[in-house]
């Protein structure tokens, strides 16, 4: 009996160890845990140019380097256009065929992405591109059983541009001609798929590479699920547009995004940056196994680290802002990321009726704003909401008419081109109008003094009326006011690019005499651009124009190919090494979505196929896998 007994209680431990064991740990998942859909473009088009294909193909395989928190599941589709030829494909197709799990947990990713990369460069699906019945798909897929994390998100990875059917009648999910189909498709997509996903708290994320409708995508992102107010997220989703073989590395910084991750670099020697205004700055190194490294601030601070283990984390309180070095004894790599709290500043008036409005660091009292954020203020005051853009150390202002008004300032990022965690306070004040003064009827009033408008000089035999010296002092006012302006650039933006596309934008603040920018190629995270001190080496310094130009720009400083620029507003400069400098308004900022439907008239013509290159595809279908 008692070997019986044993015998079960052996058998009990087992069954624990093997079947409630993962249970169990299934259950666990970090709190930045997400479920993703990524879409592959599977359309005829991405035969055209072989780079795409490939790009794909290293995307997926590169996920398996992604830093997934703990209980992040994925799941991976092809779509292309319904097509109802040859038997019949669908539009969306799931490239990992070897689970019944559509949606896969990534602990064990790479022990099954290659079956799914297999399946590039085979034709399971239709060759035309229909972004609604794909994103449709992605958001079932995320509001089924199987997706239980809050944080849900969908990559698209497109070539192309909307387009369901524009050769013959041959896709059962739409009628009529070619334009009613893609009418019919994008109707649905802002009508139904994307209000559907934004309820849901689905974010979709486009990823654009090759001839894409930038317009079209840029629609996409804002219209789907967005964070929340307690959400650690640094950025809004948006469409991403960059080369095929960059593909790999976007898709991997858009899930350190939405996962609240922070950049990682890879060397022996890392440079990362780090602003004024950070509370605090996290750095994660990972190492050889008990190796040792230095971190190098730009004031001589040293911090040493490792030692043990293959990975270490420090925290640095009150970073001092610029060039922080990681230097190891062999290659390492070093994730990092800075946390910083922001509030609003309403400054109520003294002796007027303007309110003044700001953003400032909460617990940080730098003045130095080198690459700030752009922050999004809504302010509430007399039942109106105003939305204002603005930097740290910009201001902006507005009247009210009441004897008191309160107001209300709430803020949010609006572009964070780096790896920053951004929480912020609420702000409100009551303000007082003192240029409303209230009459106590218990005070007699001043006499009133008679021809009190007219001065009257008798020795010159004439009389001033009032009204011309108020005129005179208020033209005196304006001179003065102009004279002390005249100094100050222009406010407004700089938009820097080449041929690649854009690097970066530098903002005129207000009350701005000079500003100097470098351009920084090498730059891989975030802007390529950014505010600099006069006498940088390689430069660009800007001051005012004088008798024609609005800007003259100086440079590259130190190289010896020092040059004057003059810039005039709405001109196109061309600067040293293929730099172009445009000028954007500051009192006329462009939305980033300039029309309301981005398939009106003037993007039409993205949804319009070639009829020659079509033909030849199906005339030649052994030249093409998705023929």
């Amino acid at each position: 009996m008692r070997k019986v007994l044993t015998k079960l209680l052996i058998i009990s431990t087992l069954l624990n160890t093997f079947i409630i064991t993962p249970l169990h740990a299934e259950e666990l998942s970090s709190s930045n845990a997400a479920d993703v859909v990524i879409l592959v473009d599977f359309s005829g088009s991405i035969t055209e140019d072989p780079r795409y294909p490939l790009a794909e193909k290293r995307a997926l395989e590169n996920l398996v380097n992604v830093s997934w928190p703990l209980g992040s599941k994925v799941a991976i589709i092809a779509f292309g256009a319904s097509d109802s030829r040859n038997g019949g494909k669908p539009s969306t197709f799931p490239m990992c065929q070897n689970s019944t799990e559509i949606l896969r947990n990534t602990s064990d990713i790479d022990l099954w992405i290659d079956d799914c990369v297999k399946t590039i460069g085979t034709s399971p699906v239709g060759p035309m591109t229909d972004h609604n019945k794909a994103l449709k798909r992605a958001v079932e897929i995320l509001s089924g059983p199987d997706s239980l994390n809050p944080s849900k998100f969908v990559l698209l990875m497109t070539d192309g541009k909307l387009d369901v059917d524009n050769l013959n009648p041959v896709n059962p999910d739409y009628v009529g001609s070619s334009e009613d189909r893609d009418k019919q498709a994008i109707d649905e997509l802002f009508a139904e798929v994307l209000p559907d996903a934004r309820a849901k708290g689905i974010q979709i994320w486009p990823v654009g590479f090759g001839d894409v409708n930038r317009i079209e995508l840029n629609g996409y992102a804002p219209e789907g699920g967005q964070p929340g107010p307690e959400s650690c997220q640094r950025e809004i989703p948006k469409a991403v547009i960059a080369e095929p073989e960059d593909l790999p590395f976007e898709i991997n910084k858009i899930i350190r995004q939405v996962t609240c991750q922070g950049e990682y670099i890879k060397g022996d020697n890392v440079e990362v940056m780090l602003p004024d205004f950070a509370d605090k700055a996290t750095v994660n190194v990972q190492h050889g196994p008990g190796e040792t490294f230095n971190i190098l601030g730009p004031d001589g601070e040293s911090i040493n680290g490792g030692g043990e283990g293959t990975e270490t984390t420090i925290t640095i309180p009150n970073p001092t802002g610029g060039i922080w070095q990681v230097v190891g004894n062999s290659d390492i790599t070093v994730g990092y990321w800075w946390e910083s709290t922001f509030e609003p500043v309403i400054t109520c008036p003294d002796e007027s009726n303007i309110v003044t409005i700001s953003i400032t660091p909460s617990y940080n009292t730098t003045n130095s704003y080198v690459n700030s954020p752009i922050f999004e203020v809504e302010v509430i005051a007399e039942g109106e909401k105003t939305l204002y853009l603005l930097e740290l150390g910009e201001e902006e202002t507005f009247t009210f008419t009441n004897q008191n008004i309160n107001v209300i300032a709430d803020a949010s990022v609006s572009t964070l081109d780096q790896p920053g965690i951004v929480t912020f306070k609420r702000t409100e004040e009551n303000c007082s109008n003192n240029l409303i003064t209230s009459v106590n009827p218990n005070i007699e009033e001043p006499p009133v003094i008679e021809d009190a408008d007219v001065v009257d000089f008798e020795e010159e035999g004439f009389a001033i009326p009032w009204w011309l010296i108020a005129l005179f002092g208020l033209t005196l006012l304006y001179i003065i006011w102009y004279l002390l302006n005249k100094r100050y650039l222009k406010e407004g933006t700089f938009i820097i690019s080449d041929n690649t596309g854009q690097l970066g934008r530098i903002r005129i603040l207000k009350r701005t005499k000079n500003l100097t920018f470098s351009i920084n190629k090498e730059e891989q995270y975030g802007s390529q651009v950014s505010k600099s001190k006069p006498g940088t080496y390689g430069a660009y310094e800007v001051s005012k124009g004088k008798r024609g130009p609005d800007f003259i720009i100086f440079g590259p400083t130190g190289t010896g190919k020092e040059t004057e620029y003059p810039f005039t507003i709405g001109d196109k400069l061309s600067l040293e090494d293929g730099y172009e400098v445009e000028f954007e308004d500051g009192y006329s900022r462009k939305s980033l979505i300039e029309n309301d439907n981005p398939f009106e008239d003037n993007t039409s013509e993205g949804f319009i196929i070639d009829d020659e290159l079509d033909s030849e595809d199906e005339n030649n279908p052994e030249e093409s896998p998705f023929g």
